[in-house]
């Protein structure tokens, strides 16, 4: 069997140890601020949150054409096959890119596989699909077979979130501003999740904060009695402590063997704003809804 390298992009979040360890190749997306790329070194990303509290507006840019095709073509020069798994092409013109690079290349390399998915999801969902995807190139699988199985499988990842503040995804085209000015004003905190298309849409609304981390309880809880929850992220954006009780709040009513707390990153906390909470697993297929 041939082997093949795995590719992503940055906005899955995947630590440096995992991406070394595994020989993962991840493009990156750009965080600009008034035009100049920013760099973070501090892990937990506290500078840009404060920055974000503070009214700082940045932005970000999709993987170029270029990047890819610098970073496919080493892959290929090496003589490994590639399959990448993509950022939601509806949040991101990164798959559109990847897809177009891939034609290019494929043609002045005829005798080699290039697989794209758009996983229709992101950040701790598509780290999810990157983790499993390894476990199996472990376990052998061919390229193809991987593949397939990450197709069966992208629309069961469940993503939920609950943000403080509607804006930032108005801002960058992924929300409606009717939907963040009810929110926004009435204090309602729609429970937010990504359809089987990988679009931002709204999964229920609820007065207060608390209410709406509740009822992402009771849905999480609902998933895990048709499909047991084996491994579970909660991602926050500079909301440590929040994340924690929902840890527990978690473990309290569940048994699940992993659950595992990570920080945003700027990618996607340019496009929700501080004090977000996600969580995401495997669960049941995202057109079923499980709240009443």
């Amino acid at each position: 069997m041939k082997k093949y390298v795995i590719t992503t992009d940055a906005s899955a979040g995947l630590s440096q140890s995992f991406i070394h360890e595994n020989q993962i190749k991840v493009l990156d997306i750009e965080v600009s601020n008034q035009g100049k790329k920013i760099k973070v070194d501090d892990p937990e990303f506290k500078s840009f949150y404060k920055d974000i509290r503070n009214g700082h507006m940045f932005t970000t840019a999709a993987a170029t054409p270029h990047l890819i095709e610098e970073h496919f073509r080493k892959i290929l020069n090496q003589g490994f096959d590639i399959l990448h798994l993509s950022f939601s092409s509806k949040l991101s013109s990164t798959y559109d890119h990847v897809l177009n690079v891939k034609e290019q290349l494929l043609s002045s390399y005829p005798d080699y596989k290039i697989i794209v998915i758009d996983t229709v999801s992101t950040t701790i969902g598509l780290r999810l699909l990157v983790e499993e995807a390894v476990d199996m190139r472990k376990q052998y699988y061919s390229i193809e077979e991987n593949a397939n199985c990450i197709e069966s499988e992208k629309n069961r990842i469940i993503h939920q979130f609950v943000l403080k503040d509607l804006s930032h995804l108005v801002r960058g085209g992924r929300l409606s501003s009717t939907h963040a000015f009810i929110g926004n004003t009435l204090n309602i905190k729609p429970i937010l999740h990504l359809n089987e298309q990988g679009e931002i849409v709204l999964f229920k609304n609820e007065r207060g904060r608390k209410k709406a981390l509740k009822t992402m309880l009771n849905n999480l809880k609902k998933h895990n009695e048709v499909n047991p929850i084996s491994k579970l992220y909660i991602a926050h954006s500079d909301a440590d402590e929040e994340a924690k009780k929902l840890k527990e709040n978690i473990q309290a009513i569940l048994d699940i063997e992993s659950i595992e707390i990570t920080t945003i990153t700027p990618i996607i906390g340019t496009h929700i704003g501080a004090d977000a909470l996600v969580i995401s697993y495997s669960g049941i297929d995202r057109k079923i809804k499980t709240t009443t």
